[in-house]
């Protein structure tokens, strides 16, 4: 093993996560700080050590080693001034305590470390100029981020170092918490100390000179163009200042061009005639063979010909002057004359424009709707609102967002509850004037002018599903999970390798023993798990088949991002009051924090299948069909529990939608049956109280509020139980549940591993009560009985059949039916209120 190698082990027993960062390289920019492997902040989450011990034959040139930051934060002190370095410093150990641990690339710029309170993402100051020009800035690296912590600096090339402590010295667990409101905090407070040592933006200096020069005192009047009147012109004439000083100007011809021809007089090669001045070009510097004629105008110019123009025209052409208006002065002073005797006076001052009230965030991009390119500007929206980090996924055909808020829980507490929105038209130009600033060209000022975001630039984003650029996401979770590798998901914000979006609850903690669980650890989890179990009366009593239903229903939703699709978890009972329910509310709580929310199954399956499909298209982690009495089925309660991928109506639309889903779905109900297809896809667990009023009992405990009280630690114990199945090379693993593997490797396997009943044994007993397979049954005895064997026969003749009836010895017929089992069945299934039967129906059986 390369001691590269053992130092990233190392720094992974530690606690920390390594990341390969390429050496030095003066081709490339990057080299030294940043690494260079596809998808390495997913990869490096993940890594173990024998991964960790791969990347040093797989990746020699990644000589510089840094650290994954999320839980871990850097503090990057970007500040080259030694004075206020150190003032910064001491502020970091006032308000975020001491570290032990402080790396020194290019002193005195600095990198502090601290540990997260929960993950976070990155947030920093302004990037701020000193008035020497150096920059200076402060940021707090998080997730998805990485900082340098061994290897070679790629600017001073010598090794970073730790002048007290190192990585390798102190575990992550042992560095200082911060939570992210004292960090925000800090955040805040230093870049008031860079302000006030002089720190300004760069859009906040460039505003300052503009300003400034705005401010100054003019060299020379106010310039309007030509044809355009300017305040305090006399208003007896159009533009009688300028017809005016042209009139003396060809008056005083001599002297006007010496002026503009200081070369000598003789190049003026006019005479006056009939009160104009005939130039040649020549004269003017034009190698043309013409003459140009100049005389007075009513300011009216004519550049197109350049044949016949004023003085002003010349003097705008040769004499330098930027406009009309300082054409006009500069001849007034050529020809020693005041501007005021040619008519001018000064204008009245403009009533100053009152300043703008918004406040627009300085690095926010610029978007320019220019006409002809409303693609370009949607792209560049897209693009922003990717790079601002702002949670915007692709779910189907449509534009989601993770939509979170605080609910009662038990016993006062509030937990966290939160389901996926469409994205509509409003909330999306919401969102684009967060992420950039908007503008358009003002023909009228010459210059671009701030602008809401284009209501079509909106909709072109909307309307390119199947080509986003945006994220896709499946779901949304309020607690810790496991992905398919068997890491865990516990940071906040959306998680790439399960797609889903973890909106963390703060009041989840989760124990050390989910790190690196043992059997013993697992046995004492499932200890845990039962004991909310204690009071509820099972069918077939402790340790049976519906009390691992039960342990199956608290594990899946908890582990449910490792699981493509789960069964069903169905919990009956012939009473009212039984517990039904309240098992329902004891998994939620694990899973959700709050009791479970419900949904009613419709009076009829196309009812049932509406309301489904707008919770699968919500996302909602957990759905319960509450108070399912008679029988349970549908197409697509089938497709949602089987099938990770499903295709959907919303209610109110004609197009179909397809969507994933990592719902886990319960039902309960009096005397619930699950029919056809559905008994394979269902765990049933039945609960019988044994007395005639259940409600009437009392809970000496009550497994809901044991859960609430310390809610992370029953989040563990889901979690230890399969991460130790795994860790343990999956032993007795079971033949697969067809269609459900992936949940019957790890929560069946895994329960059957620590000595529970096998939950899948609940399919037979759905399967032997499924009223189809009885329905079947029952027809196959009555054929039996009443028609003959191996003759086809039309449903026509078997209702025929049934409607025959006995006759006397003698012939005559009586009123009694000769197959009355037959004719009862047939009624039963096909039967109409009219007392006919239905032959569709009939046939359809």
């Amino acid at each position: 093993m390369t001691d590269l190698a053992r130092l990233r082990i190392q720094l992974h027993a530690n606690g920390y996560r390594p990341v390969p960062v390429s050496s030095p390289n003066g081709l490339l920019s990057k080299a030294g700080k940043a690494p260079f492997m596809k998808e390495w902040a997913s990869i490096c989450a993940t890594a173990d050590e024998s991964t960790i011990r791969e990347w040093t034959k797989r990746r020699p040139n990644d000589g510089n080693t840094g650290l994954l930051c999320g839980e871990l934060i850097g503090l990057d002190l970007d500040i080259p001034v030694l004075a206020l370095a150190e003032q910064i410093g001491l502020m970091a150990d006032a308000m975020l305590g001491a570290t032990p641990l402080i790396r020194i690339g290019k002193a005195p710029k600095a990198l502090r470390c601290y540990r997260a309170e929960y993950p976070v993402v990155k947030s920093e100051t302004a990037e701020l100029m000193l008035s020497d020009g150096t920059v200076v800035q402060i940021e707090a690296m998080g997730q998805g981020q990485q900082v340098v912590a061994f290897g070679t600096h790629p600017d001073t090339l010598r090794d970073y170092e730790w002048p007290a402590k190192s990585p390798l010295d102190v575990p992550l667990a042992d560095l200082s918490v911060i939570g992210e409101s004292t960090l925000r905090t800090f955040l805040i407070a230093a870049e008031a100390v860079l302000r006030a040592a002089g720190g300004r933006t760069k859009k906040e200096i460039e505003a300052a000179e503009k300003e400034g020069n705005k401010n100054a005192e003019p060299s020379q009047p106010p310039q309007p163009e030509p044809d355009q009147a300017a305040d305090g012109e006399p208003t007896d004439g159009k533009n009688a200042f300028f017809r005016e000083v042209n009139k003396r100007a060809l008056g005083n011809i001599g002297p006007w061009f010496k002026a503009l021809f200081p070369t000598g007089e003789e190049q003026t090669g006019g005479g006056l005639t009939n009160g104009c001045w005939r130039v040649s070009s020549a004269a003017l510097g034009r190698n043309l063979e013409e003459d140009i004629s100049v005389h007075p105008t009513d300011g009216g110019h004519d550049f197109g010909t350049r044949k016949s123009c004023s003085p002003i025209d010349l003097a705008l052409q040769w004499g330098g002057a930027p406009n009309a208006r300082a054409a006009a002065f500069w001849l007034c002073e050529k020809l020693g004359i005041a501007p005021a005797d040619c008519g001018w006076t000064e204008p009245k001052a403009k009533k100053a424009r009152p300043a703008s009230t918004s406040r627009r965030d300085e690095s926010l991009p610029i978007i320019r709707v220019v006409a002809g390119e409303l693609h370009l500007a949607a792209s560049e929206g897209e693009a922003a609102l990717i790079a601002a980090g702002l949670p915007i996924y692709q779910r189907g055909h449509s534009l989601v967002r993770p939509v979170t808020q605080e609910v009662h829980a038990a016993r006062g507490r509030m937990t966290i509850s939160a389901a996926l929105v469409a994205l509509t038209l409003h909330s999306l130009i919401d969102a684009l004037c967060t992420v950039a600033t908007w503008e358009r060209f003002d023909a009228r000022t010459e210059d671009w002018v701030r602008i809401d975001p284009p209501k079509r630039v909106a909709d072109t984003i909307l309307s390119r599903a199947g080509v986003w650029t945006f994220p896709k996401i499946i779901g949304v979770v309020t607690t810790p999970t496991i992905r398919q590798d068997g890491s865990i998901l516990a940071a906040p914000g959306y998680d790439p390798a399960t797609r889903l979006y973890h909106a963390a609850d703060p009041s989840v903690r989760l124990t050390e023993t989910v790190r690196r669980p043992s059997r013993s650890d697992a046995e004492s989890a499932l200890d845990l798990l039962s004991a909310l179990l204690v009071e509820f009366p099972f069918v077939d009593g402790r340790g049976g088949v519906d009390e691992a239903v039960a342990l199956s229903a608290m594990i899946t939703p908890v582990v449910r991002g490792a699981i493509p699709n789960a069964p069903m978890h169905a919990f009956r009972a012939n009473t009212a009051g039984t517990g039904k329910s309240f098992l329902a509310d004891v998994s939620s709580a694990i899973s959700a924090g709050r009791d479970c929310p419900v949904a009613a199954a419709g009076s009829d399956e196309i009812e049932t299948e509406k309301r489904l499909a707008g919770l699968l298209l919500a996302g909602f982690p957990l759905i319960s069909l509450d108070n399912v009495n008679g029988e349970l089925g549908g197409d697509l309660l089938c497709q949602a529990i089987e099938r990770p991928l499903i295709r959907l109506r919303p209610l109110g639309r004609s197009d179909i939608v397809e969507v994933e889903s990592r719902a886990t779905i319960f039902g309960n109900g009096n005397g619930m049956r699950v029919r056809g297809d559905m008994t394979r896809r269902t765990l049933t667990c039945d609960l019988d109280a044994g007395v005639e009023r259940p409600e009437l009992r009392e809970f000496r405990d009550n497994p809901v509020a044991m859960v609430m009280a310390d809610r992370g630690a029953y989040v563990s114990a889901c979690l230890v139980i399969v991460r130790a199945y795994l860790a343990a090379g999956s032993p007795e693993k079971r033949p697969p549940v067809a269609s459900f593997t992936e949940w019957s490797d790890l929560v069946r396997s895994a329960l059957i591993w620590l000595g529970c009943s096998d939950p899948a044994q609940s399919m037979e007993a759905a399967r032997e009560d499924d009223p189809e397979l009885s329905e079947l049954r029952e027809i196959i005895e009555v054929w039996r009985e009443t028609l003959p064997v191996n003759t086809p026969l039309t449903c026509k003749r078997i209702v025929a059949w049934s409607d025959d009836k006995k006759l006397t010895a003698d012939g005559r017929q009586t009123d009694q039916f000769m197959w009355p089992n037959l004719r009862d069945l047939l009624h039963r299934l096909a039967g109409e209120r009219n007392g006919s039967i239905n032959m569709n129906r009939l046939g359809a059986k």
